[in-house]
């Protein structure tokens, strides 16, 4: 199912006075003029180029967001406009329709006919109402007024110099923080290339494809360097390291209130060890769906998928960059939760899927893939509970 919102906006753009070059001075006029060489038409464009990403660039990313106020400021009113001329058309409507009637059946007279008649009153009140309007709220927009400088281009020459001499420590900056952001996460994330960003977990993450506590480094990388069509090849060739790599983390997780789940994923682990994937699918996906409700604690039960669908939402779109490895645990629930009604003719997911693996259960569902997938992001999901756990107790300690 997707969320579709259609947001109209009221966008003016605010005016930029251009410098005033009629003042100049008598004692500026007689000031020799120094004639400049010709500059190589290739130089130009590439002073031209630099002005662009410098100069008119930023000032354009000023003016859009003088853009953006104005439209805040001028919504509300602009909200009132429009039901002020809702209501007086509503209020026309009937006379107008009634006039235009008159005017057809008299003998169907059209060149006779004054169709813009019936509209006159209706037309002047919006008219009036409009101007009354605007003469309300144009006062209140006090935005400030722009003057592009003069520029002398050919000094752009030492600042473009200088820009492309810090460029190299912006990068090393960008690094050093994504490095920093990846040591702090689970300890699978700690040996990844450095060529991996924390956003390229992310967009796996929004695939559906647990990234957090597993797979290791190497599969990761993988996915990472994989086109979307080819990651499934990628979980065929690596699937005895993924399940290792789930054991191994299983083996972490000692909490008591997950201790159910531990064993039936050990046995999960074991069956598809044997071979006995699509076994190993059904019993993970309601390990799955059992963790997520120790997670999100239903309230009631109706709506449920969407409420945690929503919460997960909110808190990772609101997340501090501590919170980082819990987001990207959770977003691929979103894909996992994704509804499908057959009735409706929506086709069964092929990627893996709750409600397909509990409801659609066939070949399109239960795949070799979808089977470690599915493996993973319950071991995932598990072992972030326990995290939780671990923390909140050693909060509990402190206080």
């Amino acid at each position: 199912m997707h969320d579709n919102t259609d947001e109209e906006t009221l966008v003016t753009s605010p005016q930029v006075d251009a410098p005033d070059t009629t003042s100049s001075t008598a004692a500026e006029a007689a000031q020799p003029r120094r004639v400049e060489p010709a500059a190589d038409p290739e130089e130009q464009e590439q002073r031209a180029t630099n002005f662009d990403r410098i100069v008119r660039g930023p000032l354009d990313d000023v003016l859009r967001q003088q853009t953006e106020i104005l439209r805040r400021v001028t919504q509300p009113a602009a909200t009132r406009f429009a039901a002020q001329q809702a209501s007086i058309l509503q209020a026309h409507s009937r006379s107008m329709a009634q006039d235009l009637a008159a005017n057809i059946t008299r003998q169907f007279q059209l060149p006779q006919m004054d169709l813009f008649k019936p509209y006159s009153a209706a037309l002047d009140q919006l008219l009036q109402t409009q101007k009354t309007t605007f003469e309300t709220i144009l006062p209140a927009i006090n935005l400030p007024k722009f003057t592009l400088p003069q520029f002398d281009i050919s000094s752009l020459n030492s600042l473009v110099s200088d820009i492309t001499r810090l460029l190299p420590a912006f990068k090393d900056l960008h690094q050093q923080l994504n490095r920093s952001l990846l040591l702090a996460g689970p300890p699978n994330w700690h040996d990844l290339d450095e060529s991996v960003d924390a956003g390229d977990l992310l967009d796996l993450s929004e695939d559906g494809i647990p990234t957090a506590w597993v797979p290791r480094a190497s599969v990761l990388m993988a996915l990472v360097g994989a086109d979307e069509a080819d990651r499934s090849a990628v979980f065929d060739t690596h699937r005895e390291e993924v399940l290792d790599d789930c054991t191994a983390v299983l083996s972490e997780i000692t909490s008591a209130e997950l201790a159910d789940q531990v064993i039936l994923l050990a046995e999960a682990l074991a069956v598809a060890e044997m071979g006995h994937l699509a076994a190993a699918q059904s019993l993970a996906a309601s390990i799955f769906d059992t963790t997520l409700r120790h997670t999100f604690e239903p309230k009631r039960m109706r709506g449920y998928y969407e409420t945690v669908k929503n919460e997960i939402r909110d808190r990772h779109d609101n997340a501090s960059m501590s919170e980082l490895r819990w987001g990207i645990v959770h977003v691929p629930v979103l894909v996992v939760l994704n509804m499908f009604d057959p009735a409706k003719g929506d086709p069964v997911p092929s990627v893996f899927n709750r409600h397909a693996s509990a409801h659609a259960a066939g070949s399109i569902q239960y795949t070799p893939t979808n089977a470690v997938v599915a493996l993973a992001l319950a071991t995932s999901l598990l072992r972030e509970a326990h995290q939780t756990l671990v923390n909140n107790n050693a909060d509990d300690e402190i206080d």
